[in-house]
């Protein structure tokens, strides 16, 4: 097969993907496929006081490797099967104080997809961190993602809450 970083352990061989890209079968037969998928992070909040970005959501299909599994897909060898990967980027960090469009929360992380024309899944970005601020009620809360980003604070009241992380991908 081809695709990604190749690399070996005992009796695998491990496709790795830092950058997207395209896995496809060049066996005669049918491959059974294990993955662990990890999407981007968070970007944290700004100023001094602002929460940090929250890590990107854990998909997999390896027992043991998170609660949930998912099947293991088989992918059939030739051009028509090959798996599409997409690697999600980490969000942005929040815009400082005095910075047009300044006191901002972070960005939240993409979504990394592993995708065949049967069959995709994806793992979640994680949520951005809350701004925080030194003046009152201008603080933000954290995004929600795979896991949750830290809530910002200010001189008079926070932390604020962290975002949630729907489903079983991450921690709030």
């Amino acid at each position: 097969a081809t695709g990604g970083n190749i690399s070996f352990y005992n009796s695998k061989v491990i496709h790795t993907f830092t950058t997207s890209g395209e896995f496809n079968n060049t066996t005669n037969s049918a491959l059974a496929v294990n993955y662990i998928m990890i999407g981007g992070g968070g970007g944290g909040g700004a100023l001094n006081t602002g929460g940090g970005g929250g890590a990107g959501g854990v998909v997999s299909n390896v027992p043991g490797v998170m609660p949930g599994t998912s099947p293991i897909p088989n992918i059939s060898p030739g051009p028509t099967n090959k798996v599409t990967v997409t690697i999600g980027s980490g969000g942005r960090g929040g815009v400082p104080y005095g910075t047009p469009g300044g006191w901002n929360p972070g960005k939240a992380g993409d979504a990394t997809q592993i995708a065949v024309p049967t069959w995709n899944t994806s793992a979640q970005g994680g949520g951005y961190g809350g701004r925080g601020v030194l003046s009152p009620n201008r603080a933000d809360a954290g995004g929600a993602g795979g896991s949750g980003g830290g809530g910002g604070g200010d001189d008079t009241g926070g932390p604020f809450s962290g975002g949630n992380a729907p489903g079983s991908q991450g921690n709030p």
